[in-house]
């Protein structure tokens, strides 16, 4: 059954987080050397990206397609989405004294324009230049190279909300249990995510025999996952699992929380169907 296998992903969560976490980092280019290390890796349609991981811990190389950073974020590689992405951690405008924060949009290409972005402590999983990150840089760099096909149709969406919010949502299609127990695995295995204080899981699909399957995990935020299942059926979003993330803060959101978790959901689901 789903929730017990849950139950024992959620208990086992800490001891397989630091098991995953590898610290070795490629030392990307500089301004100087970057066009001539992207025709070098990179020679096929798709641009060449030197970016930190999501969980800040090593940098790789890839070739993917250039996606729009918002100002005051640093540019990340998302393993989920397979793309360049940002979210909280990578917020630099948030940190206090982040020298080199981006301040206007840029490209998920240009993060060479932005030193700042690039140098991280893959020790302490943080950006060098925050004040509060110790400045030591891996010296024994390994480069690994990962080619992104988009024709090979990632069917992972992922939300975020506004600054402050402290919700984020992470969704893909489904069509079985397995599937569903695999998203929420992916989501809980993230050290960023095992920090929260609520994973909510919520699915609904329907199999090969036309019989619905829906259930819901809150994950200790009651009465949030049968609105959420509710408002799938009222929407009609079937063939999705979604993982919404919380984290408790000094902002008090009250019944303000449930409408961002139904926004992040909607714009998951349209995400997964475009």
């Amino acid at each position: 059954m789903l929730i017990p296998s849950l139950l024992f992903i959620k208990a086992f969560i800490l001891n397989v987080v630091n098991s995953i976490m590898s610290t070795v980092s490629v030392e990307c280019p500089t301004n100087e050397t970057w066009r001539q290390r992207s025709t070098e890796v990179c020679n096929n349609s798709q641009e060449y990206h030197c970016l930190p991981t999501i969980f800040l811990n090593k940098s790789e190389e890839y070739c993917l397609t250039a996606t729009l950073i918002q100002p005051g974020f640093c540019v990340i590689y998302n393993p989920y989405l397979k793309k360049a992405s940002f979210d909280f951690k990578s917020s630099c405008v948030r940190k206090t004294n982040f020298s080199g924060c981006p301040k206007e949009s840029y490209k998920s290409n240009e993060i060479f324009l932005y030193p700042s972005c690039q140098k991280i402590n893959p020790d302490k999983q943080c950006y060098v230049a925050d004040i509060s990150c110790p400045n030591k840089t891996s010296n024994d760099p390994t480069v690994s190279t990962v080619t992104n096909n988009p024709s090979g149709g990632s069917s992972d969406a992922w939300s975020l909300s506004p600054p402050g919010s402290e919700i984020f949502a992470t969704g893909v299609k489904v069509s079985s249990v397995e599937e569903v127990q695999d998203l929420y695995r992916k989501v809980c295995v993230d050290p960023y995510s095992a920090a929260a204080d609520h994973r909510i899981l919520i699915y609904r699909f329907v199999d090969s025999a036309g019989k619905t399957h829906e259930s819901f995990w809150d994950d200790g935020e009651h009465g949030t996952g049968r609105r959420i299942l509710q408002y799938m059926k009222t929407n009609q979003i079937n063939n999705v699992g979604v993982v919404i993330t919380r984290w408790s803060g000094p902002r008090h959101l009250g019944p303000d929380r449930l409408r961002i978790m139904e926004e992040h959901l909607c714009e998951v689901a349209n995400t997964l169907d475009g």
